[in-house]
């Protein structure tokens, strides 16, 4: 890609000595400390500054040398960052967290907030031809990027995760859904971290809002008020390893084959379909992504 990376933090310790990390910016040690399992939650966070005599007495001694070591090669040798570039697309930051136990998320999140573009101008396209939606000037619009299943373990829903691209969003909303050509209200959006879940009563362009999906979402959506265009499609990667996927229980036949189409529908991997009809097969980008539809 040509682009230069930038560490915006540095992790104090690894796997599991990993304890916190090290905003460069603001020379703070942040140290964190798990309150539930599998990062069920945000973590507690404690920030002392590098100056402080008793930074020493918080991390152990092998790892605190370690650390100084590595940050002083970093301001010698590392990329340097400034927004200007990172805009430019020439530089990319780079942070270090742990989503399994929620280190380091909360940090990265706010650091985005403040790095990130504001919302801008997105083309669509209208049977006439392509068109901009301005973020400010038209009418609410929002895209539809992500659909996530089962994240309440004691109801087996789905979320769309919708991205604001113009105007504003209300609860209980009514909106178009251009692609089924249907009206339909938004009457429980939410956002959410971890399993922290809040409503949402208002949202603006750049937003990131979740709403029940009952089935009617697919990744590529565009709902507005008026209706009449498309935002393009997401960037697609060709797949580059194919497999056949069987279920090990015949009789759960139908129970797998529901699971495989929730899949494929988030994202995880592809379905393709031999030219008969007859043989399925799913395609990735990369193994991982069987890892987790297995």
């Amino acid at each position: 890609l040509g682009i230069h990376s930038s560490a915006i933090n540095w992790p104090v310790g690894s796997g599991r000595e990993f304890t916190g990390v090290v905003d460069r910016r603001t020379r703070e040690l942040l140290l964190f400390t798990k309150k539930s399992v599998g990062g069920a939650s945000k973590a507690a966070v404690e920030r002392v500054s590098l100056g402080d005599p008793g930074v020493k007495d918080h991390v152990p001694e092998d790892l605190w040398k370690k650390l100084n070591s590595e940050l002083e090669l970093l301001e010698v040798a590392g990329n340097t960052y400034d927004r200007e570039s990172f805009l430019k697309g020439q530089v990319t930051p780079v942070f270090f967290a742990s989503a399994l136990n929620n280190f380091g998320v909360e940090p990265f999140f706010d650091a985005i907030v403040d790095m990130a573009p504001p919302p801008g101008p997105r083309p669509a396209d209208t049977p006439s031809g392509e068109i901009v939606i301005d973020p400010v000037e038209n009418d609410f619009s929002a895209y539809v990027f992500k659909l996530q299943a089962n994240m309440n373990p004691k109801h087996r829903d789905s979320t769309a995760f919708l991205r604001i691209c113009s105007g504003r969003f209300e609860r209980d909303l009514v909106v178009k859904h251009h692609r089924l050509n249907k009206e339909l209200r938004l009457s429980r959006p939410h956002s959410m971290l971890a399993q922290d879940r809040n409503t949402v009563d208002l949202a603006y362009p750049g937003d990131v809002v979740g709403v029940i999906n009952p089935g009617i979402f697919a990744i590529g959506d565009t709902i507005s008020l008026k209706g009449g265009f498309n935002f393009k499609p997401l960037p697609s990667f060709q797949p580059e390893i194919f497999a056949r996927v069987r279920p090990k229980d015949v009789a759960k036949g139908k129970s797998f084959d529901k699971g495989v189409e929730q899949m494929t529908a988030e994202g995880t991997v592809q379905m393709l379909s031999s030219w008969d009809g007859l043989e399925f097969f799913v395609a990735a980008v990369g193994k991982l992504q069987f890892d987790v539809l297995q």
